[in-house]
């Protein structure tokens, strides 16, 4: 994990903020990325069966017409990861600003 100026910051007030030290941290964070990664995986696996199906390919590219009921479904299961992270980590709701500065890109490949 690359620490640039202001992400060095940001740990400094999160272990401040929750009173642990950086290795406490660092083994957090693990935890978090580990569950959002459990929760991207459940989404993709709900794409790829439903969603993937409705998808017209166009030179190589997909393309995809959601209709209500597909947002809404995505809605649920984006309302629903926040919830299970805000269940699991509650420590972490003071600190989100600081802490969205460690999420790395989703890489989709990883779930196909």
């Amino acid at each position: 994990m690359a620490i640039n100026e202001e992400k060095l910051e940001a740990v400094k007030r999160i272990c401040s903020k929750l009173k642990i030290p950086i290795k406490e941290f660092k083994s957090l964070l693990e935890k978090y990325n580990e569950k959002i990664d459990e929760i991207n995986e459940r989404t993709v696996k709900f794409m790829k069966e439903f969603i993937l199906p409705k998808a017209t390919n166009i030179n190589g590219i997909l393309y995809y017409e959601l209709n209500a009921d597909d947002r809404a479904i995505l809605e649920g299961y984006k309302k629903k990861g926040e919830k299970e992270l805000e269940d699991a980590f509650p420590e972490l709701k003071e600190i989100m600003d600081d802490l969205n500065l460690f999420r790395g890109d989703i890489n989709i490949d990883k779930y196909l």
